[in-house]
């Protein structure tokens, strides 16, 4: 886990402020792969998530599947 903190009132590029921080933590170049894979992965997963849930046929569709599975094909 990586945590840094700043001053509210510092109105300075939080990202320059950060940099450092990041590096001193010195991560594994892995790490930092996953965690933007991470990242993209969750943000992929809200689009598709906005997505779905404004196409109303569809998600009416995917209610009456729930509904009618039984209990093992709810999981």
């Amino acid at each position: 886990m990586f945590i840094a903190f700043s001053d509210k009132n510092d109105e300075g590029d939080l990202i320059e402020e950060l940099k450092p921080a990041l590096a001193a933590s010195a991560p594994e170049p892995s790490r930092l792969i996953h965690a933007k894979l991470r990242a993209e992965m969750a943000e992929m997963g809200m689009v598709a998530q906005r997505t779905a849930l404004e196409d109303k046929p569809a998600l009416a569709h995917w209610y009456k599947r729930l509904v009618e599975a039984d209990g093992s094909m709810r999981k």
